[in-house]
């Protein structure tokens, strides 16, 4: 049986245009910087792990719709459900209410 290859093709785009709004976002809004301060781990360094979003950060979905060409799998890489949710307090500017599930 012959052996044929597989090219896999990411698109990780819209994960790391989420992850450029929030290096932004805590670069330019002291509001945004205070409101993960708070809800960093007692005794952190202000900042917050990634990982204390939880085992979903990214999400890899298969990416039909583009009808890859015969030996390519097309995946997509977007945000999991925690990462989502911080990109969309920052978009709204609402972080009073935001919270990281741990």
């Amino acid at each position: 049986m012959p052996v044929l290859p597989l090219r896999i093709v990411a698109d990780a785009s819209p994960v790391l245009d989420d992850l450029a709004l929030l290096a932004c976002a805590l670069e330019f809004s002291p509001m945004f910087r205070q409101r993960l301060v708070e809800l960093s781990p007692v005794g952190g360094d202000g900042g917050i792990d990634l990982a204390q979003l939880g085992p979903e950060l990214v999400r890899v979905n298969l990416d039909i719709a583009l009808a890859p060409a015969a030996g390519e799998l097309r995946i997509r890489l977007e945000s999991g459900d925690a990462l989502a949710h911080l990109t969309r307090a920052v978009r709204a500017g609402e972080f009073d209410d935001l919270v990281v599930e741990r």
